[in-house]
């Protein structure tokens, strides 16, 4: 029984090990503490470790966590709390940014970035029950991108569905000698051009420190659709890795499709 296939209609308490200073609530109606969300990022009443809960609305920002280590979490779930910027990625985590980050409980969408069309990620976030969607990315990483040795990604019952990348990494392009962590996921429909439909996870060097793992998660009509490049493969994911700790248990892959004119496999 796969309970990570129940739609998402609550968001889960956060992780015990998160307690929050100070709670803040994001309230586009003027009823909250703030009425965007970068705006309450970027309060110096706002620091670490606080609790930031948005109220439902589709909240047409860029996100920048700007270093501070916040718990960002939709009061209504993904299914009622998108963000959705006009142009450009929706969310950066930069390099400061450790596990202590959470962003929870949000419908993802982005369009028009090289890399990382939902999110951007140089840091170590975690992210929990957010639905990325309908995301876009000329290069790698259609939903999330995470390019850069130390980065890591820590991954929660979320949804990526219909994602595309030109490139690299359908959903999502992990490149970095560091810990994936990915459990309870599901990737649906999403589309590259060369590697990776579902997840395409690279690392540059030879790290026995590297961990990989994913858990439970079900890949689903992924497709890599051979765009000509010489190098394509895994409709639903591609690994090229150097030494690491690699574990994939419990997933399920159904009907992905590689499209290279020689080769049929998903």
């Amino acid at each position: 029984m796969y309970w990570f296939l129940i739609p998402l209609l609550l968001v889960l308490p956060l992780a015990p090990r998160s307690l929050a200073q100070s709670t803040w609530y994001v309230d586009q109606s003027g009823g909250g503490d703030f009425v965007a969300i970068q705006q309450a990022i970027d309060s110096p009443s706002v620091v670490s470790l606080d609790l930031v809960i948005v109220r439902l609305g589709t909240y047409a920002e860029n996100i920048d966590f700007s270093g501070k280590q916040i718990q960002l979490v939709s009061e209504s779930g993904p299914e009622l709390t998108t963000i959705a910027p006009a142009t450009g990625r929706a969310v950066l985590f930069d390099p400061t940014i450790s596990s202590d980050a959470t962003l929870q409980g949000f419908t993802i969408t982005g369009r028009g970035s090289n890399e990382g069309g939902g999110i951007w990620i140089q840091g170590s976030p975690t992210i929990r029950e957010c639905i990325f969607k309908d995301c876009y990315a000329s290069v790698s990483g259609g939903a999330i991108s995470c390019r850069s040795n130390g980065a890591s990604l820590h991954l929660f019952n979320c949804q990526f569905i219909n994602n595309e990348a030109e490139k690299w990494g359908g959903a999502i392009y992990f490149s970095s000698n560091s810990t994936l962590e990915i459990a309870s996921c599901q990737f649906q429909g999403n589309t590259c051009g060369a590697k990776g439909g579902g997840l395409w996870v690279t690392s540059s060097s030879n790290d026995p420190s590297a961990t990989y793992t994913i858990r439970d998660s079900l890949f689903e009509s992924n497709t890599v659709t051979y765009s000509g490049s010489i190098h394509s493969e895994g409709g639903s994911v591609s690994f090229h890795i150097l030494g690491a700790d690699t574990l994939i248990e419990n997933c399920r892959f159904l009907n992905n499709y590689f499209g290279h004119p020689n080769y049929n496999s998903g």
